[in-house]
C-alpha cells in the first residue's frame, strides 16, 4: 500500500481526519503476517499476529462505539477497509455484539453488501451455522468445497441480489478452482456432519426489508412535507 494513492482522502471530513493515520497503522498491523506467503513463516508468526489483532480490534471497537461503521467517505479507502478487516478476523462475541452496528450502517448506507456478507458468513461458521452467500470455504475429504450454504438452490439469486461475482466464478480465486459443486449437493448432509453443524437458524438480515422500510420512511417524510 505504500505507492497507493487514496483519492478518497479529500473527502475526510475534518473531525475524522485524525483517524486517518491511526487506520493506515491498523491496516498495516492486520496484513503484516497476514499478507506473508510462505504458510511457514506465517505460523511461526501466528502469536505475534494474534497480539496485534488484539490491539487492532481495541481501536477500531471504540471508533465504532463512538462514530458508527465508517466508511470510505469518512476516512478513505485504507481506513474502511481496515475497519472491516479487524471486525472480520474477530471473534465470535465480538461479531455478535457489534453486529447491530452493521445493520445501522446497512440502513445509513455506509457499507458496501460484500462486507454484510463476508461478515454474516463468518459469523455463521463461527457459530456452526449454516452460511447465506457462500463466501467461506472449508475442507473435506482433502479437497476444498463450500462450507455448508442455506437453501443452496437459491444462491444464485442471493449472490446477484448483494453485488456478488457467480458462485462458480467466485470459487475460481480458491487454490482449487475445480470444486464440484454436484459433489457438494451430493454430499452436503457429511460434509454438514464433518462440521458438527447445529440445527439453529442462521443470522441473518433480509436486505430487501431494510430497503423496503427505506423506501416507506422516504415517502412518509415526503407526505409529511
Amino acid at each position: 500500500m505504500d505507492n497507493f494513492k487514496d483519492v478518497y482522502l479529500k473527502n475526510v471530513p475534518d473531525s475524522l481526519k485524525y483517524l486517518v493515520p491511526i487506520l493506515d497503522s491498523v491496516y498495516r498491523n492486520d496484513q503484516k503476517f497476514r499478507s506473508v506467503t510462505d504458510n511457514k513463516l506465517y505460523k511461526k508468526n501466528k502469536k505475534r499476529q494474534d497480539e496485534l489483532d488484539d490491539k487492532n480490534l481495541q481501536i477500531i471497537t471504540k471508533i465504532i462505539e463512538k462514530h458508527g461503521w465508517l466508511n470510505i467517505g469518512d476516512v478513505g479507502m485504507v481506513g474502511a477497509k481496515a475497519i472491516t478487516m479487524v471486525m472480520v478476523h474477530a471473534g465470535v462475541r465480538t461479531k455478535l455484539k457489534y453486529y447491530p452496528f452493521l445493520i445501522d450502517a446497512i440502513r445509513k448506507r455506509k457499507i458496501d453488501y460484500e462486507t454484510v456478507a463476508v461478515y454474516e458468513d463468518k459469523l455463521n461458521l463461527m457459530l456452526r451455522r449454516q452460511q447465506y452467500y457462500g463466501t467461506q470455504m472449508m475442507q473435506y475429504d482433502g479437497k476444498f468445497t463450500l462450507y455448508p450454504v442455506i437453501y443452496f438452490n437459491e444462491l444464485p439469486s442471493r449472490r446477484t441480489m448483494m453485488g456478488l461475482m457467480p458462485i462458480k466464478q467466485y470459487l475460481k480465486f480458491f487454490s482449487n478452482p475445480d470444486i464440484d459443486l454436484k459433489m457438494y449437493s451430493e454430499k452436503y448432509s457429511q460434509i454438514a456432519a464433518s462440521v458438527k453443524l447445529t440445527d439453529s437458524t442462521p443470522i441473518h438480515i433480509d436486505l430487501r426489508y431494510i430497503l423496503d422500510s427505506l423506501k416507506r420512511e422516504k415517502k412518509d417524510s415526503v407526505k409529511i412535507l
